[in-house]
């Protein structure tokens, strides 16, 4: 009986083990890093953002300047100008035209 037992604790103490060793890998493994998605694509602070402005209809190419929760700030290099999006709706709009 007593050898039972300590089977059944070593199987329990393996098995809370092992438990806690998926969730340290879990932890250490999750990307920290902040980044949104928005029209299929995954964006990281520093990356490019292709898209096509309304008012022109033309192509336009911005960085990705910071991220917050669902929200993107990209800067159009050509002309300084920074567009605030709001990912989950798809959509950006010129906040400011800055002279930095």
């Amino acid at each position: 009986m007593e050898k039972n037992k300590k089977i059944i604790l070593g199987i329990i103490i393996a098995i809370i083990a092992i438990v806690g060793v998926i969730a340290v890998i879990g932890i250490i493994s999750e990307d920290k890093t902040p980044h949104v998605s928005m029209g299929g694509k995954t964006y990281y602070v520093g990356d490019k953002l292709v898209y096509q402005d309304l008012d022109n209809k033309s192509m336009l190419e911005a960085d990705v300047i910071a991220i917050e929760g669902k929200y993107l700030w990209s800067r159009i290099p050509e002309n300084n100008k920074t567009v605030y999006w709001d990912t989950e709706k798809e959509q950006g709009w010129t906040i400011n035209n800055t002279n930095t």
